[in-house]
């Protein structure tokens, strides 16, 4: 059995519409394994739709277990989370994902390796032209020792909001993030650190970069927002396509940064109007189907 892990914490994350279209998309890939959704201050109507409406396992975050008890910490302490919780689990292959900006297309685990890989993706361009990248970079670097700092200009920009592997490996993968996070003060995010990483576990086989450019597996909206990816990709049947393969991406990652955002949600059922429906929909658990809270008259 498989399992993809995430997390969704706070009363307004979690009844943001787009947490829904993560669950809902995946379920119509055919997806059938195991949902984790790691989460604290999620309100009971919310916990019964993703529950009972998706099959999703929710675990409540023990605050104890990360720094200063502050769940608005859990964006670098969820790899932690995630590790711990993975030492007792037998599952075959793992997915470390973001939540509410993911659409998925396809099912993300076909035509997986057998053998122990870890798959990454990566935004599409490298990290001299990214300028957040790079001060991001920089930030995680700064309290190194010149004799441990890297130079990752012509680096690929690998998204840390998206990986997978055999499970061992993405146990180790997330303690090793996670404990990377802890060598400075800088404020700096997960991404900077598995991009510090990459430079030396790159030559390791079980590591396999995905670029859009020559991979459906993923793509990210913030590629396609710089012009990075947008001549790799075409929008149709509303599903976005890997223009040369002529087959869908399996996720869609930061799809709320496109301007395929409205065809997105109106494909999974939701009302967009002028101003969009703020209150998070019910699902009928046995169809999926979107039920409207309160239309508002525009």
């Amino acid at each position: 059995m498989n399992a993809i892990l995430t997390a969704a914490t706070g009363q307004e994350f979690c009844r943001d519409r787009k947490l829904q279209i993560f669950f809902k998309s995946l379920k119509q890939t055919g997806y059938k394994d195991k949902i984790i959704v790691f989460t604290h201050s999620m309100d009971q109507d919310i916990q019964d739709l993703l529950t009972q409406g998706y099959g999703v396992e929710l675990v409540e975050i023990d605050l104890t277990q990360i720094s200063q008890g502050d769940y608005r910490t859990i964006w670098r302490d969820r790899h932690l989370l995630y590790h711990q919780y993975l030492l007792n689990k037998n599952y075959e292959k793992v997915l470390i994902t973001d939540s509410k900006d993911v659409y998925f297309q396809t099912n993300p685990f076909n035509n997986t390796p057998k053998k122990s890989f870890i798959w990454l993706g990566a935004e599409g361009n490298i990290q001299i032209n990214s300028p957040w990248n790079t001060e991001d970079q920089e930030k995680a670097q700064h309290d190194l020792i010149p004799a441990y700092q890297r130079d990752l200009a012509q680096q690929p920009i690998l998204n840390a909001g998206f990986f997978m592997g055999s499970r061992r490996e993405i146990q180790n993968l997330c303690l090793t993030i996670w404990s990377q996070t802890l060598r400075s003060q800088q404020k700096y995010t997960d991404q900077a650190v598995l991009n510090y990483l990459y430079y030396f576990l790159k030559n390791d086989p079980i590591y396999k970069v995905h670029t859009p450019q020559e991979s459906k597996w993923i793509i990210t909206g913030h590629g396609i927002e710089l012009g990075w990816t947008a001549d790799q990709c075409e929008w149709r049947d509303n599903l976005l396509y890997h223009k040369t393969l002529n087959q869908p991406f399996a996720a869609f990652h930061q799809w709320d940064r496109t301007p395929h955002q409205r065809e997105i949600m109106i494909k999974m059922g939701f009302y967009v109007g002028k101003t969009p429906e703020p209150n998070f929909p019910r699902v009928c658990p046995k169809s999926f189907e979107t039920v409207s809270l309160k239309f508002r008259k525009i």
